[in-house]
């Protein structure tokens, strides 16, 4: 559009000019009046094509554009993040492993885990995959309940002789993060797991400081499986 302006001005200058006999003056000044006035003006055409190029382009690329301002803030896209749960996997929590901490076996922990998992009233995803994976024992548990909180990120259950059995994220629970508690764990939840710690505690956690005289009886290991489609589209946005 700004090299089509050059011949334009000057057929207009040559009009007035020859054409016409205005003089020099005002072939000029009445040229550049009118390139002038045709450069705002030709911003809307502009703004128009572009923004038309630009949906054709992303139709072509199974891409819906909703709004036409959606444009101008996908040319200032450098990174694109995407949210994990739902998005890039199932949704749905699975139990892939445990690992004791407090001196027990892993069928120890695993049977105080199942009793913990059944006894608590939680329904979401992370109570539904334990008590999935872990069926119910003879240790049955009971008391009074706390139920898990994603702003708390821990739930409890109160044990007959009035200790709390505490689950929830590390550094919520124990107040230390899992660097301190395990190497392994720590690598586990930095290749994705989602990592929980079952303690034995005298008191409720309190936030910044954990739990009163809590110990760590073991750790709970669960993953997101990703969706089939996970590959194609990650690939697809690439």
């Amino acid at each position: 559009i700004g090299l089509i302006l050059l011949p334009v001005a000057l057929a207009l200058f040559l009009r007035q000019y020859l054409l016409l006999g205005t003089g020099l003056q005002y072939a000029v000044t009445s040229t550049v009046g009118a390139v002038v006035g045709m450069i705002p003006e030709g911003l809307y055409l502009l703004t128009s094509l572009a923004l038309a190029v630009g949906v054709l382009v992303l139709a072509r690329r199974r891409t819906l554009v909703r709004d036409l301002s959606c444009m101008e803030n996908l040319a200032r896209v450098d990174i694109l993040c995407l949210d994990k749960t739902g998005t890039l996997t199932e949704g749905a929590m699975q139990l892939v492993g445990t690992q004791p901490l407090g001196g027990l076996t892993d069928d120890e922990f695993r049977q105080l885990l199942a009793g913990y998992a059944h006894a608590t009233t939680d329904e979401n995803p992370t109570a539904q995959a334990l008590r999935k994976a872990l069926p119910k024992t003879l240790r049955a548990l009971t008391g009074e309940a706390v139920p898990f909180s994603s702003a708390r990120k821990w739930g409890a259950l109160q044990q007959a002789d009035g200790r709390w059995l505490v689950l929830g994220a590390a550094q919520f629970v124990l107040g230390a993060d899992l660097d301190e508690l395990s190497p392994h764990l720590a690598a586990q939840a930095a290749a994705g797991r989602r990592v929980l710690v079952l303690a034995q505690a005298s008191s409720l956690p309190t936030p910044g400081q954990g739990a009163g005289h809590a110990t760590a009886l073991g750790a709970v290991l669960l993953a997101d499986p990703l969706r089939a489609s996970a590959a194609s589209t990650v690939a697809y946005f690439k």
